[in-house]
């Protein structure tokens, strides 16, 4: 912020408004996932955003002071309950413990309020505003030291942002640990933006307005469209990877995409790797071929030998889709049933000496009771024999 801000008139309020109109989409369209944890801030976010550029051009367009100065409230409002709503963002989503970090973030808020009401009721010249001039239709506006207070408020809000971030980063794994560098990533659009405010001369478009545009877009299509931020896949990765049935995912170009542990130990020794094509794996398995290729579910029985060993496989695939019906792969499940085929040929086993018991003891009181007894005891052998050689 410098001593003096000038407002000027927009060249481009086409492609402001158009700009400013985006930032609200983005908000409707998060809006869908409020129930996501930081879904609410972010949407919060993008508002400020898109107020922040239609502020900045009704400002400029503006015929008189009052009005001028209604507008250019609003220029200093949203700036700071953009940062703040980030940080609410990354507190939701990072939740961070203790009393202190509580105390820490009511105080934030409580800053933050105070200023909201400096701004919004200072007069000029006063602790915000200092000496106004309009020449025109520019307006040309002189801060006082709370606007400097503001100012340094806002850039250790963003530093406060980034250490949680990178506390977020080395405090956890895996899956989490990817959300976290991601989200640290996104601020880096808005900083490009603000140097190259500086550096380039742009006539259509500030680069800070593109840069925000960027920032937005990113968050946006990475932390909803991929749901990289919902709970949902934490449980799933829990899930997947303690299940006693094997999980293959294969994407829509037929590469293995992941697996669990349990469907590397049934596919020991077939070339199933992540990266890999599914099709390698089909080739040493030939039950494999072919499933899933329909647009429905499929269910098949197969056998395997390994290291001298025979054992029963039920393999059920499913069609992945986007809700819009788009194809993005398949998962084939592996369910061990080598026991539930063992305990079916025992059962068998059973069933067939009972049978032969059974027609025994018939056979035989037709010997004691009927006539013919040497006949009767042939036909007894008879069946014995038949029925051990079936």
């Amino acid at each position: 912020m410098s001593a003096v801000t000038t407002f000027a008139p927009v060249d481009n309020i086409i492609l402001y408004l158009g700009i400013a109109a985006v930032f609200e989409a983005l908000a409707i369209y998060l809006f869908q996932f409020r129930k996501t944890p930081g879904a609410m801030m972010l949407v919060y976010c993008q508002l400020c955003k898109g107020i922040w550029i239609a502020a900045t051009v009704f400002c400029g367009m503006s015929p008189d002071l009052p009005t001028k100065l209604f507008w250019a409230r609003f220029t200093e409002w949203m700036p700071l309950l953009l940062i703040y709503f980030w940080f609410e963002f990354i507190w939701e989503v990072s939740r961070p413990q203790g009393k202190f970090a509580a105390a820490a973030r009511y105080a934030i808020r409580g800053m933050t309020a105070g200023l909201v009401l400096v701004i919004g009721f200072d007069s000029q010249p006063g602790w915000y505003y200092g000496p106004m001039f309009l020449d025109g239709p520019v307006l040309t506006i002189a801060f006082g030291p709370a606007a400097w207070l503001n100012m340094a408020f806002c850039y250790t809000l963003n530093l406060v942002c980034l250490g949680l971030s990178v506390r977020w980063i080395y405090s956890t794994q895996g899956l989490r640990r990817q959300q976290a560098i991601v989200l640290a990533i996104t601020p880096l659009f808005n900083f490009i933006g603000n140097i190259l405010s500086y550096t380039l001369d742009l006539q259509a478009v500030s680069p800070q307005i593109v840069g925000q545009l960027l920032s937005a877009s990113y968050v946006t299509w990475v932390f909803y469209r991929w749901r990289v931020y919902s709970i949902l896949p934490l449980a799933q990765d829990a899930v997947t990877h303690d299940m006693i049935d094997g999980l293959v995912v294969v994407d829509e170009k037929g590469y293995i995409v992941d697996l669990n542990p349990a469907a590397q130990a049934i596919l020991t020794g077939l070339s199933a790797v992540v990266g890999e094509p599914f099709q390698k794996v089909a080739a040493a398995w030939p039950a494999l071929s072919g499933i899933g290729d329909g647009d429905g579910p499929e269910t098949r029985e197969a056998a395997r030998e390994y290291n001298t060993e025979h054992f029963f496989y039920q393999l059920r695939s499913l069609p992945l889709t986007t809700p819009q019906g788009n194809p993005l792969g398949k998962t084939i499940l592996l369910k061990d049933i080598t026991r539930q085929k063992q305990d079916e040929k025992k059962m068998l086993e059973a069933e067939k000496a009972l049978s032969i018991l059974t027609e025994r003891e018939r056979l035989g009181r037709e010997l004691h009771d009927g006539h013919g007894q040497l006949w009767s005891y042939f036909q007894v052998q008879v069946e014995a024999v038949r029925s051990q050689l079936e």
